[in-house]
């Protein structure tokens, strides 16, 4: 996939690979930032289709959380080919696994770490969100000793009353192949986890043994009437089997006994959307979003249907309408300010990231992103002080784009000493970015260095004809 763009995505470089997909390291071509793309390898599994749901679910589970210490997931899609992905925060640093593996920890520090995941923790059992594979190689520690809780592939979530209400997602490759023969990787796992009709029926469905997987989820149902969890794994048989009318039916059977359910809600518009009767699905979100509005995560699959249809106004409007019920969820926030970008509405976008920092000054992707919008499109000086005062604060990061913003706007300064060692490290670590090499080549040029800032002119046009300064860009080269 390398070289290759998926959505708005240009793929860079492979990250990682484990037994059912691959972790590249993606450019956002509207945003201009580095992101992380898991990928799914389809036929590398034995069941495509249970693993699909799982991914979804991976996305649904941790798109709902927003916190420092929680990797944030940005979208969820599938490529022309049907792979599906999943784009998500690029974290720059170690697993806690390596560092354990190279020095043992001093006590303060450990101390430290395990309390960042603590309360990463924490917030998901907030959400009603068990991750059920907590373990060193699933936690990140970038270089200001910052901790980030990766894959939700396995969360759980449950209801108020300590019932189970859904499970989500795809393990490691040291997670059992088969679904539902071990939740978790063995050596971290709790030993209940691998009990109940629930796995059995799991273990069935991954055999294609669908009348017994019924039989045994149907068992869990009956012992715990209000779990979705079980649920899913009807329907999703069910669906495979051909029998979309009586996954339908099962479904609205809870929803009778349980009209306030709201995962029961989302359950019905999933197979709503892959029945392709988009007025049902928008129906039964309406629905979850009548009976809790302030969970996000209706609110955000209604967005990413809308945007899977084309319809960017529509996932802008319940967008707003997620950040209206929801003003301290920042998640709802921050896709609704893309949502603005991505649209072309710059100064809504603007609105919406201050208003993002003024509830948390330290969201460094807002801060990038407003001081971005005003040295690309305004340049005044009040604006490029404003976007150096929300800047300045990537001075030592490694992150490329975050390095490109500050870079540039001491170039729009004419401190240009200090702009250019910044762009030519934002270039280096993302060299097909079209943008960097335009930003780097102008700093040139006003710095009098012509011959480089025609490589880099040319460089930023080769790799992309129409981007933010295209036709300046050419302007300069018919110059030099």
């Amino acid at each position: 996939m390398i070289g290759q763009t998926v959505s708005h995505y240009r793929i860079l470089s492979k990250l990682g690979e484990g037994g059912m997909g691959t972790v590249y390291v993606a450019e956002d071509t509207l945003l201009g930032r580095r992101v992380a793309i898991k990928s799914l390898k389809l036929a590398s599994v034995p069941s495509q289709k249970n693993y699909r749901q799982r991914f979804l679910r991976e996305a649904r589970a941790a798109s709902q959380l927003n916190h420092p210490h929680i990797a944030t997931i940005h979208e969820f899609g599938q490529t022309e080919d049907g792979q599906p992905y999943l784009v998500m925060e690029l974290i720059e640093g170690q697993s806690l696994a390596d560092l354990l593996h190279e020095n043992s920890l001093p006590v303060d520090r450990a101390v430290g770490l395990v309390k960042q995941v603590v309360e990463a923790i924490a917030e998901a059992h907030r959400h009603g969100i068990i991750h059920r594979d907590i373990k060193p190689s699933n936690v990140v520690v970038n270089q200001r000793n910052e901790v980030k809780v990766l894959d939700f592939g396995l969360a759980k979530s449950f209801d108020p009353d300590g019932l189970t209400t859904q499970r989500s997602g795809e393990g490691e490759n040291t997670t059992q192949t088969l679904e539902g023969v071990m939740v978790g990787t063995p050596a971290y796992v709790s030993p209940e986890q691998a009990l109940g009709n629930y796995w059995l029926g799991a273990l069935y469905q991954g055999q294609k043994k669908y009348d017994l997987a019924i039989t045994e989820y149907e068992a869990a149902l009956k012992k715990v009437p209000g779990a979705i969890e079980p649920l899913s794994g009807v329907v999703t048989v069910l669906m495979e089997q051909g029998k979309p009318d009586k996954a339908t039916a099962r479904v609205n059977q809870l929803l009778q006994a349980t009209p306030g359910n709201v995962m029961a809600q989302s359950l019905l518009a999933d197979v709503y959307v892959r029945r392709k009767n988009y007025a049902e699905a928008e129906a039964a979100l309406r629905n979850a979003i009548r009976a809790d509005p302030k969970a996000a995560g209706p609110y955000v699959a209604f967005a990413n249907m809308s945007l899977a249809r084309g319809d960017v106004k529509g996932a802008a409007a319940v967008l707003e309408e997620g950040a209206n019920a929801n003003p301290d969820q920042l998640v709802i926030s921050m896709l609704l300010a893309e949502m603005y970008q991505r649209s072309g509405d710059i100064e809504r976008a603007m609105v919406e990231y201050e208003k993002i920092l003024k509830k948390d000054p330290h969201v460094d992707v807002a801060a990038n992103n407003l001081a971005s919008l005003l040295s690309e499109t305004r340049r005044d000086k009040a604006s490029v002080d404003r976007a150096f005062a929300l800047a300045k604060r990537f001075e030592t990061s490694t992150e490329p784009t975050f390095l490109d913003t500050l870079g540039w706007i001491y170039a729009l300064r004419d401190e240009h000493s200090r702009a250019v060692p910044l762009l030519e490290k934002a270039v280096a670590r993302a060299p097909q970015v079209a943008s960097f090499h335009y930003h780097l080549g102008m700093a040139l040029y006003k710095q009098g260095n012509a011959k480089m800032a025609k490589t880099h002119l040319q460089r930023a046009v080769d790799l992309n004809a129409e981007f933010v300064g295209s036709r300046e860009a050419r302007e300069v080269l018919a110059k030099l």
